[in-house]
């Protein structure tokens, strides 16, 4: 699978996921820096997801730096023996981000390293739930 597929993959997973739980998803189909779906809980907060895909685990590469942001939550997803998914709020990401790439050597591009995201994996109480499942 490319890369590619590999991204839209994990994509339809995470807003699958999400409508299953209740949330309203739209796509922002690459029309959003930093944001692949929007959602939001009925009748409650909108908040914006960006979606991080990989086959397998690994480092997952991050090109651009996060954004400090309330609303935006980050959700990594392993394809294989799953999909698993990985939930964390930009608040967790960013440090996690600036911590590795300060460790960076010579033209490495900075990523989160797989222990720092395996720390989040199905934390799904970490996003907006006011008027959930109502």
């Amino acid at each position: 699978m490319t890369n590619y597929h590999t991204q839209w993959t994990g994509q339809f997973y995470v807003a699958a996921e999400l409508t299953k739980r209740g949330y309203l998803i739209t796509f922002t189909l690459g029309n959003a820096p930093v944001t692949d779906l929007l959602a939001r809980v009925p009748d409650g907060s909108s908040f914006s997801v960006e979606v991080k895909s990989r086959s397998t685990p690994s480092h997952f590469v991050i090109l651009k730096e996060p954004p400090a942001r309330d609303d935006q939550f980050w959700i990594f997803v392993v394809l294989k023996d799953g999909p698993r998914y990985f939930i964390a709020t930009s608040d967790e990401v960013r440090p996690a981000w600036l911590d590795h790439k300060s460790k960076l050597k010579g033209g490495s591009l900075p990523a989160l390293n797989w222990g720092v995201v395996q720390k989040w994996e199905d934390r799904w109480d970490i996003l907006p739930q006011e008027n959930l499942n109502e």
